[in-house]
């Protein structure tokens, strides 16, 4: 049996942030560099910008605060996967919704993912967002 030495390296993961808090933005874009195999895609801080920029620079994979103060997250989820295109995004829920049964209805609405906040400064979280539900090579 030989290897292929001629295979090239997966490309990395473009996952786009949208939330409104400054310091969860910050945090999650922070996470990304540290953790190899990934890229930031895009940081959003509102709907109406994550609406207007993602057809325009569509990521692998979607964080997505489910609180959003104009449209929920859940909204702009449904909105996305509501569109006929074939490449639909990924999301993954990134939300303080953490109670019993909040996990389930989020993915009912339409995430692919789910993440609690606080969200801690390991690495842990970066194995939601390679999860074979969420993305494919």
């Amino acid at each position: 049996m030989s290897l292929d030495s001629t295979r090239q390296p997966a490309p990395p993961i473009s996952v786009a942030i949208v939330d409104d808090e400054p310091v969860v933005r910050m945090g999650l874009e922070g996470l990304l560099k540290r953790s190899p195999g990934f890229t930031c895609g895009g940081v959003y801080s509102d709907a109406e910008s994550a609406i207007a920029g993602l057809p325009n620079r569509p990521p692998n994979v979607l964080l997505m605060d489910i609180q959003l103060p104009e449209i929920s997250g859940l909204e702009i989820t449904k909105m996305l996967k509501a569109d006929d295109d074939p490449r639909v995004i990924p999301v993954v829920a990134v939300t303080a919704f953490a109670m019993k049964g909040d996990e389930q209805k989020i993915r009912s609405g339409g995430c692919d993912g789910y993440i609690a906040k606080p969200i801690s400064r390991s690495e842990e979280h970066t194995s939601e967002l390679q999860s074979p539900y969420v993305i494919s090579y």
